[in-house]
């Protein structure tokens, strides 16, 4: 008898083929124009296995990214043996996390089923051919990304394309991306390359069980009318999303336990009578005295276990058996009037010091739980509390989001709709279907995760021009989660993407005039690590020549702007020039939102990291090694911050600055007892200051110290930090 469970089919027992070109709605098995099958991994993406087998160079190395155009051309097919003996009452399943992006899977030559989207769970039964023979050839057929459906474009939107070529707006990528709701930036973008992918990104795994499969578990967390912190008790809806062979009576057993942290073990029991077919039943059970889920800078991101067995009501043989995983917490964004865009988090104020995610590679299906462990524990170390998983990229992969839930950081989960600049989204009653099972299968995916703090509907792009397909994602939020708050589109009312700096030309100074409520993009670009440079570029990194640098980077002329002069010849100096105007760039700003803590609510740099070795807004390039702000950021990023605010301007020796002294305290402590000392040093041009101070308890205080002169002033929220000296950098 087959183990009852969930096994992976992940990993290189696949292999990848090439057939012919076939329209979209092509539905036969043509395996047999296959000339050469090579070894495939899944998760993975056709160019990457390509790469893999040798027949085809790097693209994200220098001007290689041509050498593989001719892959969009051909239909791929992966395939792979399955073997799984079942009993005569056992039944089995394939499901599919996400194919990219077209694609139809077959069993045993017989087609089960076509789907576009890549963001979708595909689930096929697969008993009937299992018990015929406990082997079967499972296979997928993808279409080439050459037949990816274009967009039939309106008046407005040919007239708003011809506008964009007039004025050069060559940071608007193929209007064509806007019929499909494929990662947005794999059409090129000014951040990542055009690579159009194509493959089984996300995982593949066999659901063996009797005659009923447990499909989902969704543990809702009901919070009482009246909220005291902490709760005494929470309720929990847990819905199981039953497949039945039968009508029959049976039994939940449902064990909760402590995830990450230490707690009694709880069982409860309940009895359902089954019906044929998929529903969903709903059971409720009662925490007493709930751990919650805090940010990391609130407290430990607690997280609750929850294994589920589905017994037979007949003889208690086991069903099914599936787990999830969960959190308490509660999130809440004020919308409008004096605290509009203030994040409390189960009960307590949050100051959002964020930055943008992007994919972490432009072949995402080669991503895997260390790389995401690895750049959010990055992000972690560098003082980041919230993520803005950015609506050109991805519904990332689920190692993501549990790597976010471990760590105590929020998440901003936008969904896949990115800068629509003219016209507007398609409005067929086909699209918004799309839209509709797409946003769907994207909650349905994540919304266990606590870490994941605001829904938005996708980046820059008009709610107001495009309501239905708002409409729809906003249905889909209140339908299937209806726990976090949804955001139509960012930027928002309130929230600001300010590219005055950089695009706008304006200098880092200007950052001081934005009196936002929030602000959700900002940042300057420069160049990666030398060796990156060199590793990206091969032998084209001389970049005065400029060969090479046509892909990967976006505005030399920009660069020179804020970094000023620097040797043709010296790529070392290049660097660090490019680096250390984004470093002080980035701290004014930084600095400046957090001193309006209050009014305004936080922040999120664009961009965390970069899916390719590029010159960039990223803090962390491709090799994931810092840049000289991606080094800093703790200190611009620590919950307490000192900071001088004073006149921006260069400074000479002997020039008196007048300067106010800040003190930001994003903890929930107060540190009474407290010292700031100011000194002299590399780069502080104060000298000999020392203030003592008794702190007391409040949000916003402010004191003129006698024992500084006029133009010094001391200002802090709650406290101060008395675990040691925060550094002071001054650029």
């Amino acid at each position: 008898m087959s183990d009852i469970g969930i096994f992976d089919l992940g990993g290189s027992e696949w292999s990848l083929g090439r057939a012919p070109a076939q329209p979209l709605d092509f539905r036969d098995d043509d395996r047999e124009t296959v000339a050469e099958w090579l070894p495939a991994h899944v998760p993975g993406n056709v160019r990457a296995d390509l790469l893999a087998a040798g027949r085809i160079p790097d693209p994200l190395v220098g001007r290689q990214r041509a050498a593989s155009e001719w892959v969009d051309e051909g239909d791929w097919w992966f395939r792979r043996r399955v073997s799984m003996p079942l009993e005569p009452s056992q039944r089995a399943f394939v499901r599919f996390s996400g194919i990219d992006y077209t694609s139809a899977v077959f069993a045993a030559g017989d087609c089960l089923g076509r789907h576009e989207g890549m963001f979708s769970d595909q689930t096929y039964e697969l008993t009937e051919h299992l018990h015929r023979d406990s082997e079967l050839d499972l296979a997928v057929r993808i279409p080439g990304s050459a037949s990816l459906p274009g967009l039939r474009r309106t008046a407005g939107q040919r007239i708003g394309r011809t506008v964009a070529r007039l004025l050069r707006l060559s940071q608007l990528p193929n209007p064509d991306r806007l019929a499909t709701l494929k990662c947005q930036m794999s059409y090129g973008w000014d951040c990542a390359p055009r690579l159009l992918t194509m493959g089984i990104w996300d995982d593949v795994s066999l659901v063996v069980c009797d005659s009923a499969a447990i499909m989902n578990i969704w543990p809702r967390v009901i919070w009482p009318a009246q909220t005291s912190w902490p709760p005494a008790s929470v309720e929990v809806d847990v819905t199981l999303d039953v497949d039945s062979a039968l009508e029959t009576p049976a039994w939940v057993m449902l064990h909760l336990s402590g995830d990450n942290f230490a707690c009694d073990c709880q069982k409860f029991e309940f009895s359902l009578r089954l019906r044929p077919g998929r529903h969903a039943y709903t059971v409720q059970i009662t925490l007493e005295s709930p751990a919650l889920w805090q940010p990391w800078d609130r407290g430990d991101p607690d997280l609750y276990h929850l294994h589920a067995e589905l017994r037979s009501g007949d003889d208690g043989r086991l069903l099914h058996r599936d787990e999830a995983t969960f959190g308490v917490r509660q999130v809440h964004l004020a919308s409008s009037g004096p605290r509009a865009w203030q994040w409390r988090i189960n009960g307590d104020g949050e100051f959002i010091r964020g930055v943008n995610w992007v994919p972490a590679d432009s072949l995402p299906g080669r991503l895997r739980a260390d790389d995401y462990e690895q750049l959010i524990g990055m992000a972690r170390v560098a003082g980041v509390n919230l993520l803005r998983v950015w609506g050109g990229g991805l519904r990332e992969k689920r190692a993501f989001y549990a790597a976010c839930d471990r760590a105590g950081i929020l998440v901003w989960q936008e969904f896949p709709i990115a800068c629509v600049f003219f016209g507007r989204l398609p409005r067929s009653q086909r699209h918004l279907d799309l839209v509709r099972e797409e946003s769907r299968a994207i909650v349905r995916a994540v919304r266990n995760h606590p870490s994941v703090a605001v829904w938005c509907g996708g980046n820059e792009f008009s709610p107001a021009d495009n309501r239905a397909v708002v409409q729809v994602l906003r249905e889909s939020v209140a339908r299937l989660d209806g726990t976090r708050p949804f955001l139509p589109a960012s930027p928002g009312r309130g929230d600001r993407h300010n590219w005055d700096v950089w695009h706008g030309g304006a200098p880092a100074s200007d950052y001081r005039r934005d009196h936002s409520r929030f602000v959700s993009e900002f940042g300057v670009q420069s160049a990666p690590h030398v060796d990156t440079l060199r590793e990206a570029l091969g032998t084209d990194w001389l970049w005065l020549a400029g060969a090479g640098w046509e892909d990967h980077c976006a505005n030399l002329e920009k660069l020179r702007r804020y970094a000023g002069d620097y040797a043709p010849d010296d790529l070392e100096g290049f660097v660090h020039a490019t680096q250390r105007a984004q470093a002080r760039a980035l701290q004014v700003a930084i600095e400046h939102y957090r001193r309006r803590k209050g009014k305004c609510g936080g922040l999120a740099i664009w961009q965390w990291n970069e899916p390719w070795p590029a010159i960039s807004w990223s803090l962390i390039d491709y090799y994931r090694r810092p840049k000289l702000a991606g080094q800093w950021l703790a200190k611009w990023f620590h919950p307490l911050l000192v900071s001088l605010d004073y006149r921006l301007k260069r400074y000479s020796s002997g020039d008196r600055l007048k300067a106010e002294v800040w003190v930001i305290n994003d903890w929930q402590e107060e540190f009474p007892g407290c010292e700031i000392r100011i000194t002299q040093g590399a780069n502080c041009l104060l000298m000999g200051w020392s203030i003592s101070c008794q702190m007391k308890a409040g949000f916003w205080q402010r004191s003129i110290w006698p024992s500084l002169t006029p133009t010094c002033r001391l200002k802090w929220n709650y406290g101060v930090w008395a675990n040691g000296w925060p550094t002071m950098t001054m650029i």
